[in-house]
């Protein structure tokens, strides 16, 4: 059987949320690339800033659900960082909006690779050792 490690994360888990993470930079990167192809640079800068945020929020949330899961006791605090994420995520889509870096549509495309991403990674990552 795994053992925790002091972050509260198994191994497995940690593979798992590994090729999660793999999976939606791949998703991304290929949804920028045919983004470029059909239709242009502007679209696939975007779809690859949309895909940029769908990285980042995976990784903290990630980090927050690690800390919550810890068994040190210290979940206070991560509750208030997954506040705080979220009204980030939200923060910069309107900052990338208002200034006119892209479009909703490619933003949207972009982010759709988090969950596209997170589900191939999870169903190839490495399978447990029980």
């Amino acid at each position: 059987m795994a053992q925790a490690d002091p972050g509260g994360a198994s191994p497995a888990h940690d593979a798992t949320f590994s090729a999660a993470l793999a999976g939606v930079a791949v998703a991304g990167a290929l949804a920028t690339l045919l983004a470029w192809l059909e239709a242009g640079p502007r679209v696939a800068g975007g779809v690859a800033i949309g895909a940029s945020l769908a990285i980042a929020n995976l990784w903290a949330f990630g980090a927050i659900g690690r800390a919550l899961m810890s068994e040190t006791g210290h979940r206070g605090p991560a509750a208030g960082l997954a506040i705080v994420k979220v009204a980030a995520l939200f923060g910069a889509a309107w900052l990338v909006l208002r200034h006119g870096l892209t479009t909703p549509l490619p933003l949207a495309v972009g982010y759709a690779a988090l969950p596209a991403g997170a589900l191939v990674g999870a169903l190839f990552a490495p399978r447990p050792k029980d």
